[in-house]
């Protein structure tokens, strides 16, 4: 087995490059090994979900996928200097509650943030085939640091676009600001080599719509720009800025189903295998399943993990999906109240309240389904990996059930709940 891999130079080495304190090239990269703790469906082709730094994801994936991923998005920290924080509410009818997570924090020294960078480009580049696109998103402030650091690494002819999302309508305190109001993200577009995959994407033409010589089209509709979400035709507004919006978890940097479908579409086939190794909320992961591909996804946040895992359940029971976690992080059990009891062929969970609930929730709670996302069941638990066969996933603001029936043949049973935090806490009783 390979345990050391020596990586391809920069493609753009000899051209004009980028230069930081501290900048290393990264030359060779030890394989990093990572065991499952979950699986769903499993079986020969499940989809993957990391947890882990994602530096140590993609020096696992070089073993197996070096060569193989047909596209690559990733929506990176923008170093911005913020603190993202998350809005939890309780589930179903009752008192209003609301609670505030803390996600992460996005500040590290400028130095030390192109460096972060720049090493896992340059193994992403690795795991991209021939024919691959990597789509890279970010704000105005990094963009042009990025794009000087991709041309060195994938060398400046495979640049393909630099293309502008417009966020949508503006309101509030941003519109205040003394200067042009900020209202978009940059997307960098790179390929592996000439010979990329590319299927043009066109907007409808509208049911009025007719040529100059007054007759009607007869065309796809009319060819995408590198500009979104800038006309009436094509609707693209961030997630973040609809209050309504159904496939809304409140994770702060969420992206649209829409904007990730447009780039899988386009820059992939059915079959071909996606990759984001900033995964956040799992929406790449998501419409790369809805549309047809394979999907590997990383992030290093077990509360990321959990709400990109609950998405994908929420869209398909029925996934193949292995959950893998990295040596580096090992997820946390939760430390919840809670009891399990077996009458009559029935498990029931009673009591239950998460560690970090706060009293004001639970005043408002009541019921203590109001403060689970989901609850997963595994009837016949090796005490290893956690196989679930029963996943009571409810939607968006309904409740999970609370009492399962028991199959014949259950022994050590394995429950886990996920509570509104994103947060995981596991109950065992044998039978």
């Amino acid at each position: 087995m390979e345990t050391c891999f020596t990586l391809a130079p920069p493609a753009g080495s000899d051209g004009p490059t980028l230069q930081w304190s501290g900048k290393r090239l990264l030359q060779t990269a030890a394989y990093c090994p990572a065991r499952c703790i979950e699986r769903y469906g499993g079986g020969e082709g499940a989809d993957r979900l990391f947890l882990g730094d994602n530096h140590a994801v993609l020096r696992h994936l070089l073993r197996d996928y070096r060569g193989a991923v047909d596209l690559i998005y990733i929506d990176p920290p923008y170093n911005s200097g913020a603190a993202y924080t998350q809005t939890v509410r309780l589930r179903g009818d009752g008192p209003s509650g609301s609670a505030t997570v803390r996600r992460y924090d996005d500040a590290m020294p400028a130095d030390a943030y192109l460096q972060f960078l720049y090493e896992r480009l340059l193994l992403a580049r690795e795991l991209l085939a021939d024919t691959g696109a990597v789509y890279v998103q970010l704000d105005a402030h990094r963009a042009p640091y990025v794009r000087v650091m991709m041309d060195e690494i994938f060398g400046s002819a495979c640049f393909q676009r630099e293309i502008i999302w417009r966020i949508g309508w503006l309101s509030g305190y941003k519109t205040a600001v003394r200067n042009w109001v900020r209202n978009h993200d940059v997307i960098l577009f790179y390929t592996k080599s000439s010979a990329f995959t590319f299927h043009k994407q066109y907007l409808p033409y509208d049911g009025g719509y007719v040529r100059r010589d007054g007759k009607r089209p007869r065309g796809k509709g009319h060819p995408i720009e590198d500009t979104w979400n800038c006309s009436p035709a094509d609707r693209l507004d961030s997630i973040q800025i609809k209050s309504f919006s159904g496939e809304k978890t409140g994770y702060p940097t969420q992206k649209n189903e829409a904007l990730l479908a447009r780039i899988i579409e386009a820059s992939s086939s059915p079959g071909d295998l996606v990759l984001d190794f900033f995964m956040g909320s799992g929406t790449a992961s998501v419409a790369a399943h809805r549309l047809g591909r394979r999907f590997i996804g990383a992030d290093s946040s077990p509360g990321a993990l959990r709400i990109a895992v609950s998405r994908l359940l929420r869209a398909d029971p029925e996934l193949r999906l292995e959950v893998l976690c990295t040596d580096d992080a090992k997820p946390a059990a939760g430390r919840a109240r809670g009891r399990l009891t077996v009458e009559n062929g029935r498990l029931a969970i009673a009591d239950f309240r998460p560690e970090n609930l706060p009293r004001s929730l639970t005043a408002a709670a009541g019921d203590w389904r109001r403060t689970v996302d989901s609850v997963m069941i595994d009837f016949h638990s090796d005490g290893e990996v956690f196989a679930p066969t029963l996943l009571d996933v409810p939607e968006k603001n309904a409740l999970v059930r609370g009492i399962y029936a028991l199959p014949a043949d259950a022994s050590r049973i394995r429950v886990r709940i996920t509570d509104l935090f994103a947060e995981c806490t596991e109950f065992e009783i044998r039978v």
